[in-house]
């Protein structure tokens, strides 16, 4: 009772995030050398550049994995962080989910819940944990009709944390 009185999360929420596997690169997965280096090479690029820019990397070249390193290099700069990937089509999301999973973190997919309150809400839960401390890495992966959301959007806006957002075929964005 003392915890709750002074503003810190309950035990039983601290103890689900020291539960969760702690986001990580891939024992595997060698950025700086062989023939995968270019990966390197662009993490480094955009990170010099202030952590932001376009991967323009071939298909097969990388860019999901290329993306979700440079988000774990972020995080250990910044702390907590949210993590929006936005993709147009299922099979897109059916990817980033299993990429995400390789990098220990446990994505959420609101596109999967029902009705758009039950998405808002299952968002918002997610930025509340990073509010409270009770996670320090969240990764939702939304549709871009879901991420051009006002209602959305406005719950990205929240200061508490770094967000970090990766938009897979990002050339279907913007549009009616």
């Amino acid at each position: 009772h003392e915890r709750a009185r002074e503003g810190m999360p309950a035990a039983s929420a601290q103890n689900d995030a020291l539960a969760r596997p702690r986001f990580r690169i891939p024992e595997e997965l060698e950025l700086y050398s062989g023939d995968y280096a270019h990966q390197g090479r662009a993490i480094a690029a955009w990170i010099a550049a202030g952590y932001r820019g376009v991967l323009e990397m071939a298909t097969g070249s990388g860019k999901t994995i290329t993306a979700l390193a440079g988000a774990f290099f972020l995080h250990q700069e910044v702390g907590r962080l949210l993590i929006v990937i936005a993709a147009p089509y299922l099979p897109l999301i059916a990817q980033w989910e299993k990429e995400a999973h390789d990098f220990n973190l446990s994505p959420i997919l609101p596109g999967r819940l029902g009705e758009r309150g039950e998405k808002l809400a299952t968002v918002e839960a997610a930025v509340r944990r990073l509010a409270l401390g009770v996670s320090d890495v969240e990764c939702l992966v939304v549709t871009h009709n879901l991420l051009c959301d006002a209602d959305f959007q406005a719950l990205l806006s929240r200061p508490t944390h770094a967000t970090l957002l990766i938009a897979d075929e990002v050339h279907n964005l913007g549009r009616d």
